[in-house]
């Protein structure tokens, strides 16, 4: 029952008044319910407050502590029980006394010089920790001022949790990672002042989860690490469980529930339990590949995540001034690039009609960026390989990714003998790992890369896990979704692919794509990256617009700087474009919004096939044009299986038909490769004698 103003008669004093009320001179933070009215005393104070204990030791970069209660709660607070923003400045600096971290400093003045003259390395020196920063979980601003901070040199930033039966959304947790990463980017010997209103569930909850995604602690050790430094620890029941169920580890049945603190008496442990559950979505029926996946990611974080990508991929560049998704792009295959297949080695795969997505693994997350370049977060586990002759490893694999960046596409499996859909992410390129990038690597080493130091590792962890050989609780099969490589095979298989693979697939598929085998990654559009599809399926990506006058309108983008006549940039409309829709769908509904259209020649009309929810964008002309001519050319697939049979001759793919075998190639590459690095000797006296 909400707490009306007048409650308890009208001679409430002002400073209890002002105490109800709340906030420090803000009418405004009330507004916000921090807790329940039951869970307030009469003067507005978390009830167990005065007994909970102020503050908890050092946990990595972290003091827990309880809210601190501005002076305007003084005369209903004892004064041994008395806890502000002042005394929580004090007790810290008696809580981080004597910590101190290891830095590498500039050699000393006097320091020798090496045997062979060299600098001397640089020196390690203890600094010692300080607080910088205070995180606040509550979600009002009634208890303190928050100015107050910034007097003693503390930034002070705002996570806000609800609390009350509701643990901290993933989304605030992220939050919580990233300001904490980028706060001891800035002040590397930098601690932190972490609380909610008792300092335990939510603030544990945060501070567990820290450590499990920036740390990789697993849960129980997590738990274990806040409840040694804030006993008893998180002690509701449904903030544990959550945790063990959002990082996919099983709740091991020997553990043991922390005991409720005495100051919570007459507060179930299990209480509002099973409020916030969901249902699991692995398998529902309504999964699709375009569906929204993960969690938001808060906006300085997402511009730092693009620029980084944007950097590996293309370079770094302080003078870019747009973002754009940097992944490559094929172009349409006809009559004028067909040769290609004959003047470059290519494998084939199928084209799945599918979501594209780059996935950045980083110790912390795993990021989703799609087409419209949005950045979401999911929780997933990619292990490493296990280096040989590694000493002490606890597991099978080796440590966590940190800055690797895959590219594939999203697709929904439907498994028909179990009657269920599975989510599933195709890996079919990767342009970084660990850090290191491959962009100049050619496709076939970063189409092994995939597998071996990602999809094994996966395999590896899960099948001893299951085989109960790891005793780890880690469960595989409660991530969002699945990952292979996806197949690539060399183009002997075309014919098989076409008429007995695809026609089994358990998603859509609407034919092929060609990879040049030894092609580096090219960000955008690739003129040697082919796409073919069925002549039925050959599509475009338009924004439809109800025009006023004109009616529907198919538009697409000019990009072009040499414009053609009467076109601007931006949008414009394709001239003479008709589009129709299947009975049951309005057009109305997708004013404004990208569509996918196919082309029927017979009827000379565009028929719409779905809206691409994945784009914010129509085709640019450029693209309409490729495809068009695909369309005109209308290559058949007997006609493209019987151009390929006549490559297939060719001693490009002598390998790939086993003419020649693979040891033999890898000979004549070796002795290719030494010439030049011969010649390359010769030439480097001539190039010494150049003038600079």
């Amino acid at each position: 029952m909400k707490r009306s103003l007048d409650e308890g008669g009208a001679n409430l004093d002002a400073a209890k008044r002002l105490a109800i009320e709340g906030g420090e001179g803000d009418p405004a933070a009330a507004a916000a319910p921090e807790l329940a009215d039951d869970e307030l005393d009469d003067m507005g104070i978390p009830r167990g407050w005065r007994e909970c204990p102020a503050m908890g030791r050092p946990i990595e970069r972290f003091i827990p502590m309880k809210v601190p209660l501005g002076a305007r709660f003084d005369n209903f607070i004892a004064p041994e029980h008395r806890f502000n923003i002042e005394s929580a400045v004090e007790l810290v600096k008696q809580r981080v006394a004597g910590l101190f971290m290891e830095q590498l400093a500039p050699p000393a003045e006097d320091a020798p010089l090496g045997p062979n003259g060299e600098p001397p390395p640089p020196q390690r020196i203890q600094v010692p920790l300080v607080v910088g920063l205070v995180i606040d979980l509550t979600n009002s601003s009634r208890y303190y001022d928050a100015r107050q901070w910034q007097q003693h040199g503390v930034r002070y930033i705002k996570i806000p949790c609800k609390g009350r039966g509701q643990p901290p959304q993933p989304e605030a947790v992220t939050d919580l990672c990233w300001e904490m990463h980028e706060f001891l980017k800035d002040c590397p010997q930098g601690m932190a002042l972490i609380h909610c209103t008792h300092g335990f569930n939510r603030t544990g909850y945060m501070i567990a989860s820290y450590l499990a995604r920036m740390l990789t602690f697993n849960i129980p050790k997590a738990l274990d690490a806040f409840a040694q430094k804030r006993p008893p620890g998180i002690y509701k029941h449904y903030y544990i469980r959550e945790l063990f169920k959002y990082y996919h580890e099983r709740l091991p049945s020997s553990f043991r529930f922390p005991a409720q603190p005495p100051w919570k008496a007459g507060d179930s442990p299990e209480a509002e339990e099973g409020d916030g559950e969901e249902e699991d979505g692995n398998g529902h029926a309504e999964m699709e590949h375009d569906d929204a996946l993960g969690e938001g990611v808060d906006m300085s974080e997402t511009q730092a995540l693009q620029a980084l990508l944007m950097d590996a991929i293309l370079g770094p560049d302080p003078n870019r001034n747009r973002t754009w998704l940097p992944g490559s792009q094929p172009v349409s295959l006809d009559a004028s690039n067909l040769s290609l297949l004959k003047e470059r080695q290519y494998w084939v795969t199928w084209k799945a009609d599918g979501t594209r997505y780059m996935l950045v693994l980083l110790r912390w997350g795993t990021y989703l960026v799609d087409r419209k370049f949005a950045v979401t977060r999911v929780q997933m586990r990619w292990p490493t390989p296990l280096l040989p002759g590694t000493r002490g490893a606890k597991g099978p694999t080796g440590p966590m990714h940190h800055w690797t960046v895959l590219d594939g596409e999203m697709v929904v499996d439907d498994i028909l003998a179990e009657d269920r859909r599975e989510r599933r992410f195709l890996a079919y390129d990767m342009v970084m790992l660990n850090g290191q990038s491959l962009v100049d690597r050619p496709w076939m080493e970063r189409f092994k890369l995939v597998q071996r130091h990602v999809v094994e590792p996966r395999q590896l962890e899960r099948h001893t896990i299951t085989s109960g050989t790891w005793k780890y609780t880690y469960q595989y099969d409660q991530e969002a979704f699945h990952v292979r490589r996806k197949d690539f095979w060399p183009l002997t298989k075309a014919h098989k692919l076409i008429h007995d693979f695809i026609p089994n697939l358990c998603h859509e598929a609407d034919g092929l794509i060609f990879q040049g085998a030894q092609d580096p990654y090219v960000p955008g559009t690739c003129p040697e990256l082919l796409k073919w599809k069925f002549a039925h399926m050959n599509s475009v990506d338009f924004r439809l617009r109800l025009h006023p006058t004109n009616g529907l309108q198919l538009e697409l983008l000019e990009t072009r700087r040499d414009l053609p006549p009467g076109n601007r940039r931006g949008y414009n409309a394709l001239p003479g474009a008709k589009v129709e829709f299947p009975e049951g769908e309005s057009p109305e509904m997708y004013d404004m919004r990208i569509i996918e259209c196919s082309y029927d020649p017979e009827t000379q009309v565009w028929r719409f096939m779905r809206e691409r929810k994945d784009k914010d964008s129509a085709n640019a002309f450029h693209v309409y044009e490729s495809v068009a001519r695909s369309i005109q050319d209308n290559i058949q697939e007997e006609e493209l299986l019987q151009y390929i049979e006549d490559a297939l001759k060719l001693p490009l793919y002598d390998q790939d038909t086993g003419r020649i075998p693979g040891q033999q190639i890898a000979q004549q590459q070796r002795q290719t490769q030494q010439q030049l690095r011969q010649l390359q000797q010769q030439e480097k006296p001539a190039q010494q004698d150049a003038p600079p």
